[in-house]
C-alpha cells in the first residue's frame, strides 16, 4: 500500500497536483510535471483548498494595508490641505543647572541634549495679534497649533509630560513658546 502511494508520487497523473500547478501549466502552455511537496501526499481534500483560499485572502488584505483602522490616530486628518501656512518653528533644549554643576561638575551632567530636562518649542506666528486667536493642543508626543493664518501639526522628538508643560505668548516677537518636561526612561 505504501509502495503504491510512492509510485503515484513518482508518476504524475493529470488530476494529481494542486490548483496552483494547474494554473502554472495552463499559463505556460507547456506540459510540466507538478511540483511535489508534502501537501501532495495522500488524497486531496476540499478543506485544504478552502484553507489555501482563506490564507491567500488574508495575505492579500495584509499586503494592501499598512495599519489597522484602530491603529490610526486622529492626527492624520491634519495633513489635509486647507490653505493655511505652516509657521516656522525651532526646538531648544533646556537644562536645570546649579552651582555644583558649573563649578565642581559633581552631578555628571554634560551640555548634550541627553541631560536636558525640558523641550522648548518656539513657534513664530507672524501677523498673529493676540493669544485668543490661537488654538493649542498638546499631547505627550504631539503638538498642534492653529491660528487664522497658520497651522502646525508636529510630532515631538521625545516623549513629554503634557500635564507639566507651559505655554507663553510673546506679543513683541509674535512667538508662542511651549515648554514641556521630557520623560526619559531610567537607563539603570
Amino acid at each position: 500500500m505504501e509502495i503504491n502511494s510512492l509510485a503515484e508520487l513518482l508518476t504524475p497523473s493529470e488530476d494529481a497536483g494542486s490548483a496552483r500547478d494547474d494554473i502554472d501549466r495552463a499559463g505556460s502552455g507547456a506540459s510540466r510535471p507538478p511540483v511535489l511537496h508534502p501537501g501532495t501526499i495522500g488524497a486531496p481534500s476540499s478543506s485544504s483548498a478552502s484553507t489555501e483560499q482563506a490564507v491567500d485572502k488574508k495575505s492579500a488584505e495584509a499586503s494592501k494595508e499598512i495599519w489597522q483602522d484602530h491603529e490610526i490616530l486622529d492626527h492624520v486628518e491634519d495633513d489635509l490641505d486647507d490653505g493655511l501656512e505652516c509657521p516656522s518653528y525651532e526646538f531648544l533644549y533646556k537644562q536645570a543647572v546649579a552651582t555644583e554643576d558649573v563649578y565642581l561638575g559633581l552631578s555628571g551632567k554634560d551640555p548634550s541634549s541627553t541631560d536636558c530636562e525640558d523641550l522648548v518649542l518656539k513657534v513664530f506666528l507672524d501677523g498673529t495679534r493676540s493669544l485668543s486667536e490661537l488654538e493649542l493642543d498638546v499631547e505627550d508626543t504631539y503638538v498642534k497649533v492653529r491660528s487664522p493664518k497658520y497651522k502646525l501639526s508636529l510630532h515631538l522628538p521625545h516623549k513629554t509630560d503634557s500635564k507639566k508643560g507651559s505655554a507663553k505668548w510673546d506679543k513683541q516677537s509674535e512667538t508662542l513658546v511651549i515648554t514641556l518636561r521630557i520623560v526619559r526612561e531610567d537607563p539603570f
